[in-house]
């Protein structure tokens, strides 16, 4: 990933950033060429940790396989008419790519820990209290796969390269389009 030095976050903001997502694209080569599927993730001290439905076929070409993990946070366009000496259209976003070897596996106790930990990560962020309970045999129907973190690179994009001013005429102007979450991660980096 090109990562100019003013938008390159610290290792610190990266891993919160990739945490607080949860969910990205894991990209890998297979016979049928390139191959991308969306996953949600947990991350250990060993790695990335997600399942996939075993109906899905790019499981068969994750053990052992080279991939690519790319997360995206808030993103938005930004048109050069909020800045104060013009310049070009642009993007402002927030993202990350992880690469590194996967295994799978299909071992239940395995996936019962995985699916268990997930749901005990997000169910304590929206407060509701669902604790696992349903039937075992549901879990034959994923694919555990272990991504081993080869390296992290990411790119927050939110216009660190402009002017005070230019900065807070995009903040306004996302704040008024909606993107409020992008606004507030802007106001973050300042």
């Amino acid at each position: 990933m090109h990562t100019p030095k003013y938008f390159q976050p610290s290792a610190l903001e990266l891993k919160q950033f990739i945490l607080q997502q949860g969910f990205g694209m894991l990209v890998s080569n297979t016979d049928n060429g390139l191959t991308s599927t969306a996953l949600p993730f947990v991350w250990d001290d060993t790695g990335l940790h997600m399942h996939i439905a075993r109906a899905n076929p790019h499981w068969n070409h994750l053990d052992n396989a080279k991939v690519l993990f790319n997360v995206m946070g808030p993103h938005y366009y930004i048109s050069p008419t909020l800045y104060q000496d013009g310049g070009v259209p642009t993007w402002n976003y927030q993202a990350a790519e992880i690469t590194g070897r996967t295994t799978v596996f299909t071992d239940t106790k395995q996936l019962e820990q995985l699916v268990n930990k997930h749901a005990a990560i997000y169910e304590k962020k929206y407060g509701t209290g669902w604790q696992p309970d349903y039937n075992p045999k549901m879990l034959t129907a994923i694919i555990g796969i272990h991504l081993h973190i080869e390296s992290i690179a990411g790119q927050f994009k939110l216009s660190q390269n402009r002017t005070d001013d230019d900065q807070a005429s995009v903040k306004s102007w996302l704040e008024k389009q909606g993107a409020g979450d992008l606004a507030r991660t802007m106001k973050g980096q300042n």
